[in-house]
This record gives C-alpha cells, structure tokens and sequence, in this order.
C-alpha cells in the first residue's frame, strides 16, 4: 500500500530500495574474497570473487529488493566471524558473530535453522568430549544466544507492544491463524496452562498488555509455526516442477536439479571439481585444512539436507542462496590444489 499512497514515486521508491541490496551484495562479496584469501591466498581469493560476482543467481538476487539476500549475506558473514573465533581464539569474533547473527534473524526467521549448523561447525574444532570443553561450549553459546536477543531486541526496540493485542483493528477481521479473537487467545493459553491454573491470569496479562520489543517477530514466528503445522497436517505443502504439481512432500531431488537448470555450467563445473579434489585429497591423505574445508561444506550439506528431505518446501531456488557464498570459497581451492601428474608414455 505505502508506494501507492498520495503523490510517492513507485520507480524511486523501487530503485533506492534495490540500490541498497546492490551495495550489500558488494559486501558480502568482499567477505568471499576475505575468506578464500585467508584460506587459499590472494588468487583464490579474487577468484571466489569473480565466481560470486558472474552468478546468474546471485545477480538476479541482488537487485531484488527484499530480505532474501540481506539475511544469506549476514549469516555468510556471521560464519566467517565464528570462524575466526574457533581459529584464534579472540572474543571480539564472538561478538562480531552474535551482532551479524542478531541482525540476519531480524531480517528473516530462516536464520533460526541456523543454529543447529553453528553446533556442528563448534565441534568440528573442539570435538574432544571432556567436561571443560563442554562447559566452554555452553558458555560461548550462551553467550551467543544473549548477545543475539540483545542486537534483535536493539532493532526492533521501536515496535514495543503486546504480544495479543485483541483490540489492534488490523488483526481483528478474518479467518487466518494471524486474526485475533478472545477465542482464539483462550486456545493458546490452554496450549501451556490449564484453564483453573494459578498462572493463566499473570500469563494472560503478560502476553494482552505488557509491551515487548520485536512483538511483530515473536507474533510472525507463532503464525509461522502454527502454519507449518497446519500444512503439514492437513493439506500438505504444495510445489511446482517441470509442469507438475505436487500437494503432498514435494520431491526430493527439487533443489539438485534446480542447481543444474538455473546456475551456469562453469560455477557447477568449479564446483564438482573442488569437491572432486577434496575427496581426493583424504583419500591419499594430502595435507589440507580439513576442519576449515568441512566448516565450509557443514552448512552446504546440512542446508541441502534440511530442504530436501525434512521440510521439503519445493517453493522457489531462493531457499537455497544461502549454500552459494560458502561453495564460492571452497570452490577457490582448485586454483592451489596438487594434483599429481601423470606423463604419457
């Protein structure tokens, strides 16, 4: 409604709201270059570059104005920082990490299934199972955690109000899980207290009167859940492929073969290759920087998993950008890669 109201200009309103995804896009491709320069040296690094720069996805996301890239961008970002952290040590990385995360979940939820990754990505540099590692686990991220909620906290501190506000007329009419009524609020209270429970009043007057900051957030991430759950109970999630559709799990191949329909030959061959010469490489046990490698691909293989055979959601390539900066810069490992030679005879 806001680029239609009074006398606004819909092109200047959409081109400034682009320029400002192209110049984040500039970013995070600078943060490709950083990290493969780090990992692989100055070559790689531009080469990471280049591959991320001549995507055919990345490019037609990056002057899309909405939140897709800015929240892949800031989670890339965010596990470089944690990377750093686990290499030297330094607590300003872990801050750096939890102030990048806090801003990719304010900018989209998706950044919540992150956190199984960062878990994985912890133990691939401490995986020694003893009581003091496991208490410096908990206290980094607990930490995280904290430090995330206050940056989150931080941007949304201007929309302060209650969690249910039965009386906000936006939310008054119709029939979707996000429209309010006193019926519906006595269902979700029953949900975790019990109708003669000593603490229904206090919740109750928590969650209709207290202002918090981020309502909106912890309302979207409510609706959000109990959409899922109705889909996945009743109807299904619906997906479109090669002029079929698909009303119940979708298929599982969905994103695979998208990777071969919408990105350009080249980046899949660098790819494939890179992942070739890894494989490589630990089978006649050259030397590498194994746990950086696999901090790299955790997120790429988890992503891919998570998509493919728990959610499912076949709705669009967009859910896969994330996996993209992180091949880029294991991709950059060919150009200093030993492959041995083999002379003709």
């Amino acid at each position: 409604v806001f680029p239609y109201y009074g006398e606004n200009d819909l092109d200047q309103i959409t081109f400034w709201a682009r320029i400002g995804t192209i110049l984040f896009s500039v970013l995070v491709a600078f943060f490709v270059y950083k990290w493969a320069k780090e990992l692989y040296g100055v070559k790689a690094g531009i080469f990471a570059m280049f591959m991320y720069s001549f995507s055919i996805t990345i490019l037609a996301w990056s002057v899309s104005a909405n939140q897709d890239l800015l929240c892949i961008g800031l989670l890339f970002i965010g596990f470089y920082c944690f990377w750093k952290y686990l290499k030297t040590e330094r607590k300003k990385y872990l801050l750096f990490t939890a102030l990048v995360y806090g801003l990719a979940l304010s900018s989209k939820m998706t950044a919540l299934f992150l956190i199984p990754i960062f878990v994985l990505n912890y133990f691939i540099f401490h995986h020694t199972i003893q009581w003091n590692t496991f208490k410096r686990f908990l206290i980094t991220f607990l930490l995280l955690a904290f430090l995330s909620w206050l940056t989150l906290t931080a941007v949304h501190i201007g929309d302060a109000r209650p969690l249910y506000d039965v009386n906000d007329p936006f939310y008054q009419y119709g029939e979707g899980t996000f429209f309010r009524t006193e019926e519906k609020l006595e269902n979700i209270l029953n949900t975790f207290t019990k109708e003669d429970s000593a603490i229904r009043p206090y919740l109750k007057t928590l969650i209709t009167e207290v202002p918090i900051p981020g309502a909106t957030f912890y309302q979207a991430f409510y609706t959000h859940f109990q959409d899922s759950l109705t889909i996945s109970e009743n109807t299904g999630r619906v997906s479109f492929f090669h002029g079929e559709w698909n009303f119940e799990e979708g298929w599982w191949w969905y994103y695979l073969a998208s990777f071969g329909i919408k990105e350009a030959i080249p980046i899949l061959m660098f790819w494939i290759t890179a992942i070739s010469i890894f494989i490589y490489s630990l089978i006649k046990r050259k030397k590498i920087d194994l746990k950086s490698e696999l901090y790299l691909l955790t997120p790429v293989l988890m992503w891919l998993f998570m998509f493919s055979f728990v959610t499912r959601v076949g709705t669009g390539f967009r859910h896969m950008l994330l996996v993209f900066p992180f091949l880029f810069v294991f991709s950059a490992k060919i150009l200093v890669a030993e492959i041995k030679k083999y002379t003709a005879i």
